[in-house]
Order: structure tokens, then C-alpha cells, then sequence
């Protein structure tokens, strides 16, 4: 009964029991990162950091169950997060940029959607990969999203996109479209 249980709990977490993995389907990969974390630490002292780290985070984990995502994993000062949409990804993307303009650091989000291997409650792949180099590659207080994230909300007429921009990312083979969102 018992590792009947624990089979059951690892299948609900993307893992088989013989250690094995299982497709996710297309999924809106979302990283964010606070930018120059070491500078402002220095600066603010790390009791002070330790506090504004804390509220960010529970912050973030708020909002990403509002905006209907899950917390992957923390790196950090930033996290990964997955949502069902690029546009809860987006909107949970905007919320955390509205949110930490009280705080005392800026935070660089960026967001791709694509299929990933879920594998021991973390995902693996190309479009994480892509996913982490997009974030890496947005501005402080910018949220970055992949041409395919473009293309997908490209219809509706509440966000607004900047213009597009070509970027080399690290390990990624190809050149990548990314735009930033204005609103």
C-alpha cells in the first residue's frame, strides 16, 4: 500500500516510479531574477535584503497562484515558474514588475512557452533553456517574452508589445525574436 501511495504521488508530481519522465505537453516557462542582488545587498545591508527577500517571495508564490502557476524551483534571488497560458504567464509577469516597484530592487522577467520533459517535479529541455536565457537577456524592470509568446497573444489588443528585437542567446542555436511588454 505504501508504495502504491508513493507511485501515485510521484505520477502526480510528473515522475513514474522506476525514475522515468513524462511529456508535459506545451507549457509557459516563466523566470525571473532581481538585478545587481549583490550590489543592493551590499548597499542595503543583509538584514535589510533578508527582509525584502523574504517579502518578495511570498509575494511571488502568491502571485503565482492567483494568475494560476506553479512555483518550479527558487534560484536564488529568482525563480522558475510554470502557468497553463502564456497570457497567465504574461499578466503573473506584469504583476510581479508592479509589485516590486516599492521594493528596494529591480527584477528582470522573461517569459517562452514550449514543450518540456517534467521530470522529478522540474522541467527539462530546449524551451526551459530558452525560456532562462530570454529572462536573462531582459532589462531591470523589463518583461521579455520569445516571438512564439508574441505570436500567441499578437491578437489580443489589452497588451502591448515594443518592437521586436533580434538577440544571439547563449546556447541557443539560432538567433531569437524577443519583444518587451509595455502593458
Amino acid at each position: 500500500a505504501l508504495e502504491r501511495r508513493a507511485g501515485e504521488r510521484l505520477a502526480m508530481l510528473g515522475a513514474s516510479p522506476d525514475g522515468g519522465s513524462y511529456a508535459t505537453g506545451t507549457t509557459t516557462f516563466v523566470f525571473t531574477d532581481i538585478v545587481d542582488s549583490t550590489a543592493t545587498t551590499a548597499a542595503v545591508g543583509d538584514r535589510v535584503w533578508r527582509t525584502g527577500l523574504d517579502r518578495h517571495t511570498s509575494r511571488v508564490r502568491a502571485l503565482a497562484v492567483v494568475h494560476g502557476g506553479r512555483l518550479v524551483k527558487s534560484l536564488g534571488d529568482g525563480f522558475m515558474l510554470t502557468f497553463p497560458t502564456a497570457r497567465s504567464g504574461v499578466e503573473f509577469a506584469l504583476a510581479v514588475q508592479t509589485d516590486v516597484r516599492e521594493s528596494p530592487f529591480d527584477v528582470r522577467v522573461g517569459v517562452h512557452t514550449g514543450e518540456a520533459e517534467l521530470v522529478d517535479g522540474d522541467h527539462i529541455g530546449h524551451h526551459v533553456n530558452l525560456a532562462a536565457r530570454v529572462s536573462g537577456a531582459a532589462a531591470a524592470g523589463e518583461v521579455l517574452v520569445s516571438d512564439v509568446v508574441h505570436t500567441i497573444l499578437a491578437g489580443t489588443r489589452d497588451l502591448l508589445f515594443g518592437s521586436p528585437r533580434t538577440l544571439d542567446l547563449k546556447g541557443i542555436p539560432d538567433p531569437q525574436i524577443v519583444y518587451a511588454v509595455l502593458a
